[in-house]
């Protein structure tokens, strides 16, 4: 670890890492592990990352997987928003967990929950995907079907249908469907957005045009789902229409075909 240690010293900076941009700044916050600034090539902006040292002792052999290196500096492991999916979320959690295991202060930007909520998201294989919300604003939650990391179809102990949108995969719809949301807020550690039923095909549509290929887990009929999408908010259709139309391409014109109902998604 010295060489590596030595190679982020102040006198040795700043360093090329290759394609993943060039160090900066470095600052070791706890053994092995440095926040840095690092700045692409052709660019002058600087983007925030974690390097951790591939021998660091504090953190764990399955988030050292998550690092990108350099093939001239295989101890370097970086971690930022460059790299092919955010991974900082990963070293912010395990920064945590070492500070608490062993009675650092935690620092005011450290958020074990933020970068729980943000890693599931990011990494589901790591932090494990998103739980079922067991409270709705209709009752105990009594089935449910997964929709996608996130996004889960709901059955109320009030016999009541819905849908319910994690944070911060919520942030994936527009304005105007948020404002369709019911107001419920229990004090949870991680916070769920509702739909009714009847407003849920808005957000549904939103998300599934924004979801990659295999983020889908379970199947959403397309026809029904325009159809619901015409009979329940009509100004909304017309509106995504008129969109398509002027050339802006979001998910296609919407069509309206009665033969196929409104029933996207059952149980």
């Amino acid at each position: 670890m010295e060489r590596e240690i030595q190679l982020l010293s102040p006198e040795n900076l700043p360093l090329d890492l290759g394609e993943l941009g060039v160090v900066t700044e470095a600052e070791a916050i706890i053994p092995g592990v440095y926040e840095a600034s690092m700045r692409q090539e052709g660019s002058l902006l600087l983007s925030e990352t974690f390097i951790v040292l591939s021998e660091a002792p504090s953190i764990s052999a399955a988030a050292k997987k998550y690092g990108k290196y350099d093939l001239d500096y295989p101890g370097l492991l970086v971690y930022g928003e460059n790299c092919s999916v955010d991974s900082r979320c990963i070293i912010e959690y395990e920064l945590c967990r070492y500070k608490k295991l062993y009675g650092i202060p935690l620092s005011p930007k450290d958020s074990m929950r933020i970068s729980i909520a943000f890693g599931r998201e990011l990494h589901p294989e790591y932090f494990g995907p998103y739980a079922v919300p067991q409270e709705t604003p209709w009752g105990r939650t009594t089935r449910y079907k997964v929709i996608a990391n996130g996004v889960f179809w709901l059955e109320s102990e009030w016999c009541q249908r819905g849908l319910a949108v994690s944070f911060p995969v919520y942030d994936n719809i527009s304005k105007e469907a948020a404002k369709l949301a019911v107001s419920f807020n229990p004090k949870w550690e991680l916070p769920y957005i509702f739909f009714l039923e009847e407003d849920s095909c808005v957000p549904v549509f939103e998300l599934v045009l924004s979801m990659e290929e295999g983020e889908l887990l379970c199947s959403i009929d397309p026809y029904a789902l325009m159809n619901a999408l015409y009979i329940q908010h009509p100004d909304y259709a017309v509106s995504n229409n008129a969109v398509e139309q002027a050339g802006i391409h979001l998910g296609g014109i919407l069509s309206f075909t009665p033969e196929n109902g409104t029933e996207y998604i059952s149980f």
